[in-house]
Formats: structure tokens, C-alpha cells, sequence
């Protein structure tokens, strides 16, 4: 990993409000941050609101929800699916498979699956639309009942 702490580094890391937008190599090797080119500090005010804007760029969503999600890829054994949280979603392909045999969803399409868990052992949202449609199921049934 590069040394990056300088003595003339801007930032965080030095107690300075200035942002970091390049970096050049100095003549150790390491890597030489250069502040931004109108040395400028960035407004507080700006800082906290690109902080606001970036945090509720993640959906926040819990386990057992039903949410929409869309369609990144299907491979072999699984379907990969964006429900706008951190990380993707990871499904497996016998869920969206009809009873034909047939895959009944390509990239694109727009799915409800139901949250399980928020992460898995390699990072992934759990997902299931099995039980999703089993829930949507049962909320029309009780929308019938009413």
C-alpha cells in the first residue's frame, strides 16, 4: 500500500477542510496528495449536504419487506438483483423458473422479492421471490377476507 500521510496532505487525516482530488508520485515511491486546484476549502454547509445526499442514496430497507428490485444478471445458477441497498441481492435460478423449465426472467426486468437477511457471508443481500409472491399471495387473501 502507497504511504500517503504528508506532511502537506490536506484533509481529514491532517485536520484540514480541504478536499483531495489528485495525487502524484514523490520521489520516495509513495503517492503525494495535491490539494484541489482552487485551494478553496469546501463549504461545510456543501460537505454536509453531498454527506445527506450520499447516505439516503441507500434505501433503507429491513429484513422480512417485500421491495422491487431489478434484474443485473442471470448466470447458471443464480439471478443477481439491484434493490437499491449497499450491496446486490443473489437469488437462485429455481425461483424463477416456470414449470415448463423455462427462466421466466432476463436482465432488465423488474422483480418483488422479499428481504431475509442484509448480508450474507460474502456481502450479499439474502433475497427470496418465492416468498415474496407467497406473501403478496396471502395479502390478497386478506384483502378478500376484509
Amino acid at each position: 500500500m502507497a504511504n500517503v500521510d504528508d506532511e502537506n496532505t490536506q484533509g481529514p487525516a491532517r485536520g484540514g477542510t480541504g478536499t483531495i482530488e489528485r495525487a502524484e508520485r514523490n520521489d520516495r515511491g509513495g503517492l503525494k496528495l495535491l490539494p484541489r486546484e482552487d485551494q478553496a476549502p469546501m463549504d461545510p454547509e456543501e460537505y454536509a449536504r453531498l454527506l445527506d445526499t450520499y447516505d439516503s442514496s441507500f434505501r433503507n430497507i429491513a429484513e422480512g419487506e417485500v421491495v422491487k428490485g431489478t434484474v443485473l444478471k442471470v448466470t447458471a445458477s443464480e439471478v443477481v438483483v439491484d434493490v437499491g441497498y449497499k450491496s446486490e441481492g443473489i437469488i437462485a435460478l429455481t425461483e424463477f423458473v416456470d414449470e415448463n423449465g423455462e427462466i421466466t426472467v432476463q436482465a432488465g426486468d423488474i422483480v418483488d422479492v422479499l428481504l431475509e437477511r442484509t448480508e450474507d457471508r460474502e456481502g450479499y443481500v439474502v433475497l427470496s421471490r418465492e416468498k415474496a409472491e407467497k406473501m403478496k399471495i396471502w395479502d390478497d387473501v386478506e384483502k378478500a377476507y376484509a
